[in-house]
């Protein structure tokens, strides 16, 4: 059975998934993060515009599945 864990922000590597089929999503409001997650190899799950009296924001909700090795 895949391992799952919801992370924030930026306090995941990809390298500490270290079992087959794990499951990581992650939420972020930084198209910055959201770059470099993709970079690694999360897929865009979904996406909220959030207003706020500062301005909108985007929160992205990411997934990462760990390759399974046979």
């Amino acid at each position: 059975m895949a391992r799952k864990c919801v992370l924030t922000w930026d306090d995941f590597e990809p390298s500490q998934a270290v079992e087959d089929d794990t499951v990581v999503t992650l939420f972020t409001f930084s198209d910055e993060l959201e770059a470099y997650y993709r970079s690694q190899g999360f897929t865009v799950e979904g996406k909220v515009d959030i207003p706020s009296p500062l301005g909108s924001w985007v929160h992205r909700e990411m997934m990462w599945v760990s390759p399974t090795t046979e």
